[in-house]
């Protein structure tokens, strides 16, 4: 269990280096609160033992995670690791295939946008849902339209 903490924390710091390198969009900071505590909230009753209050909170994680890299893995992973333990093959075939699909986030996210999608086995990628009411206003700080792309000094 340690080392998937440990590959957990060293995904996200990759995932800031790049950010602040301007590589990869940043998480709003208000968007990654939120995103940090729906993912401690699964993570915690994943540990507990209560699948259904983890289910929920790592739906409600995917949601305002879904257009990042590593907070897209991560949502997936837990889904994964909540399948294994219900032992439900689909979900595990899903969340393995969504989970390694999940690294070309960014570049698909564009296509698809802001999807409400819970991202369980049980829903297609592309589906949509209508957005929770508190939801929608996490989302919308932050501009998933524009790229900040490094300048060269010279």
């Amino acid at each position: 269990m340690m080392i998937l903490r440990e590959i957990e924390r060293a995904l996200a710091a990759a995932n800031d280096a790049a950010a602040r390198r301007g590589w990869l969009m940043a998480l709003d900071p208000r968007l990654r609160a939120a995103f940090d505590a729906e993912y401690a909230a699964a993570c915690a009753a994943f540990a507990a033992g209560d699948d259904d209050a983890a289910v929920h909170h790592v739906g409600r994680a995917h949601i305002l995670g879904s257009h990042f890299m590593a907070t897209h893995v991560r949502a997936h992973w837990l889904m994964l690791r909540i399948g294994l333990r219900q032992r439900n093959p689909y979900e595990i075939w899903i969340q393995l295939l969504r989970t390694t699909g999940s690294f070309g986030t960014r570049l698909l996210a564009p296509f698809f946008g802001t999807t409400g999608n819970p991202g369980l086995a049980e829903f297609s990628a592309g589906a949509r849902f209508p957005l929770g009411g508190d939801l929608a206003p996490l989302l919308a700080l932050q501009d998933f339209t524009r790229w900040h792309f490094p300048s060269r000094k010279r």
